[in-house]
C-alpha cells in the first residue's frame, strides 16, 4: 500500500492545526496556503476529518477549523487508518500462510504501526518548530 495524497494532506492539515492550536478557528485557505495544498481538495479532506471527529468546524466570519482533541492525543495511525482503512503494507494475507516472507511483512507492518502509534502530533509540532527555528537565512555575498 502506498499512502495516498488524501492521507498525506490529512496529516499535513492536522499538523498545521496542531502548530496553530490557539483555540481560535483556522480558515481552510490559511491551512491550504501554509501547507501547499489545493483548497478544494483540502475542504473535502477537512470535511472527512470533521465527520471522523478529528476536527470541529465553526461557521461565520471568525469560523474555520479547530482540533477536537489536544495534539498529544492524536496519532498519525488514527488519521491514516481512517482515510486508508489500514496502515498495513505488502501483499494480502491470502498470498502467504507462514514462513519467512510472512514474518518479513509482519515485522514491516509492526514497525510502521509502532512509529505511527508512538508519535503524536504534539511531538511532531515540537520537531517542526525546531526545524523552522533552525533554518536561518543565508546572507551570502
Amino acid at each position: 500500500m502506498k499512502v495516498s495524497k488524501r492521507s498525506q494532506y490529512a496529516l499535513r492539515a492536522i499538523l498545521e492545526l496542531s502548530i496553530r492550536n490557539s483555540g481560535k478557528p483556522l480558515k481552510a485557505k490559511d491551512i491550504a496556503k501554509s501547507q501547499g495544498i489545493s483548497l478544494r481538495f483540502l475542504e473535502i479532506i477537512l470535511n472527512d476529518l470533521k465527520h471522523a471527529g478529528f476536527v470541529i468546524s465553526r461557521r461565520g466570519n471568525e469560523g474555520g477549523y479547530i482540533l477536537s482533541k489536544e495534539p498529544a492525543e492524536i496519532y498519525p495511525r488514527d488519521i491514516i487508518e481512517y482515510i486508508e482503512g489500514s496502515t498495513i503494507v505488502g501483499p494480502a494475507e491470502s498470498e502467504f500462510r507462514n514462513g519467512a516472507i510472512k514474518r518479513l511483512w509482519d515485522n514491516i507492518n509492526g514497525a510502521i504501526a509502532k512509529v505511527c502509534t508512538d508519535t503524536n502530533f504534539a511531538e511532531m509540532v515540537e520537531y517542526e518548530t525546531f526545524l523552522r527555528e533552525s533554518e536561518s537565512p543565508s546572507y551570502c555575498i
